[in-house]
């Protein structure tokens, strides 16, 4: 009996995980043409790092550490007003694991780079106009660091020119060439 019981319970666990991820694989389906939209809006100069302002991505490995930005892109393609916390969650971590599979490594920095957060406007072009009056190409690798930490906190620094904000550059640049092996 007790046999049974769990052969009935596993039987009815698989059947509810079966519905559950082919729910979340549909709903992720069915944003496909948002993805695609998403991916041609993003204008060539944040396809097309330059190495010194790509270098900072790569070494600060900051678009893996945000599951390729799949949270942002969760925001962009689909209304989650009125979604409960756990379905929001269950969001949440299906797209993490499907953005990987849809982008690849250079598709997931551009369109994360394309999403960055500046709190008036979006994208690191838009940053970079915004707070240095430069193009992504006449960046600095100082700069590049200042705009990710801007975009990872939109309201604290009002200018680029900011002692508090050189100092956080600078040791965040520390950090990540530590962690590359550069030190």
């Amino acid at each position: 009996m007790k046999r049974k019981i769990i052969v009935i319970s596993a039987a009815l666990l698989i059947v509810a995980a079966d519905t559950v991820l082919g729910w979340c694989w549909s709903s992720f389906l069915s944003r496909q043409k948002c993805l695609d939209a998403l991916l041609e809006s993003v204008p060539p100069a944040e396809r097309e790092l330059p190495p010194r302002v790509d270098a900072v991505f790569v070494k600060s490995k900051l678009v893996e550490k945000y599951d390729g930005g799949a949270e942002a892109i969760l925001y962009h393609c689909r209304n989650l007003d009125g979604v409960g916390e756990n379905e929001l969650r269950l969001h949440k971590t299906t797209w993490k694991w499907l953005i990987p599979l849809y982008f690849n490594r250079a598709e997931r920095r551009a369109v994360f780079v394309h999403l960055m957060d500046f709190g008036e406007g979006r994208g690191l072009a838009y940053g970079a106009r915004r707070y240095f009056s430069k193009e992504i190409g006449e960046l600095t690798e100082d700069e590049a660091v200042k705009l990710i930490l801007i975009s990872r906190t939109p309201g604290l620094y009002a200018d680029a020119d900011n002692a508090e904000l050189d100092r956080a550059a600078a040791d965040y640049l520390k950090e990540i060439e530590y962690q590359a092996g550069e030190r």
